[in-house]
């Protein structure tokens, strides 16, 4: 082990700060250990001959966003709510008394998108969808989210309109997993130089329920669940409930208040089977925010070539006097069936345990880069960054190139402080995520010290290079950091953002950001210093990154 670390030294010295090391351990866990998580499942399991493991297991880590129960020949994964909203997780486990390398086992949300149909609009006198029972006028400029149309309801918009949407083939799942389907909404007075106003000098209205988007999972001519949206002063709430229809005077089953601001929003509704009920949940911007247990009948009983059937109705806005020009508007438009896979695809894991670093990564400072038990904070080793110097020749860090740029990019590591002096007002760059040196970082996170303590700083960029930041205090322990970034889905109105949980509470939320112009294709991980002096020892440990897959792929 050393040997290999002098070796690093030595070409160092030599000018090669920027080097590439070979290993064994960092590629992503095969099929077998990313175990698929069902939309309203209680448990998902994992037979313990997967792992190669007939006795007792050891957990070196434990989950973040649930529980993992071991029921002697497999074990059982129980997620909490934040689960859905992260929708992956991970243990480190070894099998008792044996002197066997750790292994890696995910657990991700099986929520990938299979067969699609969308709609944006964009040739309203070729529409991929039948929109013929919408006022024509409700399909303009003014209601794009992205490109040049979009939907536009107003006060004044002629009778209720609908368009309803089938996928072109039966589900690929014999209708069996489920469905669901995306759209972007603005509500009015959302977006643009007025933020969440109505304008000014004008109370934002309050209006009444409207049914926005209904699920028929397998058109059998009966809403299965609804979701519903009202305008309620300067919020607009939005519900969800089986059926289409409300009782007077009733909200929905469950109800969510948003700010007057654009939205993306995700409905996923599911069958039921054994371990679960039938249900739905939606998520706004990415957050589970609703969820319901429906009437939908057994899997079982679903005729295998069924389509299902999302019907999106208009929802006009609430006129005021004064404000005739607030509007509801809604594009890029989807529905999907549930693919067999799940939700997201491994890029890398490292947990440093074979003693050598990946092939795909890049060391940067190379020499000041390795892998030690004294670092290990899961499995056997972690990684070591030695901080000797000022400014950028202080520690190191590992660089992933050739990341395939996708809308939404996770990551998750370990780390620990381990009493590093740091001069009051140091900076040490734990993780960013780059596009190009002439691009602002889509995100950065720092280690910095004052006079207070330890304290991470967060930052997000627009595409302008504006910057949003967060400082959340630290103590000098081992944490688990987890980056949740996704792309703005839409060009005109932004719906990006930036979360981050800390040691599984979520401490920052970045929401709107305008990003849709930014990419990630490399992430960097480590402790590289950027200002003030440093010296001593930073540990990081099981290092992961993922990428959302593309809908319809």
């Amino acid at each position: 082990m050393k040997n290999r670390n002098q070796w690093i030294r030595a070409l160092s010295i030599l000018g090669l700060g920027l080097i590439s090391a070979r290993g064994l351990d960092a590629a992503c866990p095969p099929a077998a250990l990313q175990v698929r998580v069902p939309p309203g499942a209680t448990a998902a399991y994992l037979p313990k001959s997967a792992l190669g493991i007939f006795g007792g297991v050891v957990q070196s880590t434990a989950p973040i966003h649930g529980t993992v129960t071991d029921l002697g020949d497999r074990l059982a994964y129980t997620p909490n709510r934040s689960f859905w909203n992260l929708g992956v997780d991970s243990i480190v486990v070894s099998p008792t008394g044996r002197n066997e390398l750790p292994k890696s086992v995910w657990w991700i949300a099986a929520t990938r998108w299979g067969q699609v149909s969308s709609e944006n609009f964009e040739d309203p006198a070729n529409p991929n969808w039948d929109l013929g029972s919408f006022d024509p006028a409700a399909i303009s400029t003014f209601g794009k989210l992205s490109g040049n149309f979009g939907l536009r309801f107003t006060s004044s918009s002629t009778g209720a309109g609908s368009t309803s949407a089938t996928l072109p083939v039966p589900d690929t799942n014999g209708a069996t997993a489920g469905g669901g389907a995306v759209g972007g909404w603005r509500p009015p007075g959302g977006g643009g130089p007025s933020g969440w106003s109505c304008g000014e000098g004008v109370v934002c209205p309050t209006g009444v329920w409207y049914p926005f988007l209904e699920a028929d999972g397998d058109n059998d001519g009966q809403v299965d669940s609804a979701v519903f949206i009202k305008e309620l002063g300067n919020e607009v709430q939005v519900g969800l409930s089986p059926g289409d229809t409300l009782p007077p005077g009733a909200d929905p089953i469950v109800v969510k208040s948003v700010t007057r601001q654009a939205h993306f929003l995700e409905l996923i509704h599911w069958w039921g089977e054994a371990g679960r009920s039938a249900g739905a949940a939606l998520w706004v911007d990415g957050i589970q925010e609703l969820a319901i247990e429906t009437a939908q009948q057994s899997a079982s009983l679903v005729e295998p070539t069924a389509n299902s059937k999302h019907t999106f109705n208009e929802v006009p806005a609430t006129w005021v006097s004064g404000a005739p020009d607030l509007y509801h508007s809604f594009d890029n438009l989807a529905v999907f069936d549930l693919a067999e896979g799940t939700r997201f695809d491994c890029v890398a894991l490292d947990g440093f345990d074979s003693g050598v670093f990946d092939p795909a990564w890049t060391l940067y400072n190379g020499a000041n880069l390795s892998a030690e038990t004294s670092a290990a904070l899961a499995g056997k080793l972690g990684l070591d960054v030695e901080v000797t110097d000022l400014g950028a020749s202080s520690g190191g860090q590992l660089q992933l190139p050739g990341v395939t740029s996708r809308d939404r990019h996770g990551l998750r590591f370990r780390f620990d402080p381990n009493t590093v002096e740091m001069e009051s007002g140091a900076t040490l760059n734990l993780a960013l995520a780059f596009q190009s040196a002439t691009v602002p970082r889509p995100f950065l996170v720092l280690l910095k010290r004052n006079a207070g303590g330890l304290t991470l700083q967060i930052l997000s960029r627009d595409d302008n290079g504006a910057a949003k930041s967060t400082t959340v205090a630290i103590s000098d322990a081992p944490h688990v950091l987890e980056v949740d970034w996704q792309r703005s889905k839409t060009v005109h109105v932004p719906t990006g953002y930036l979360r981050v949980w800390l040691d599984g509470v979520l401490e920052v939320q970045h929401l709107g950001l305008d990003n849709d112009a930014q990419s990630i294709t490399e992430l960097r991980v480590g402790a590289l210093g950027a200002l003030g002096a440093a010296k001593g020892h930073v540990y990081l440990d099981q290092i992961e990154t993922w990428s959302e897959a593309s809908m319809g792929r």
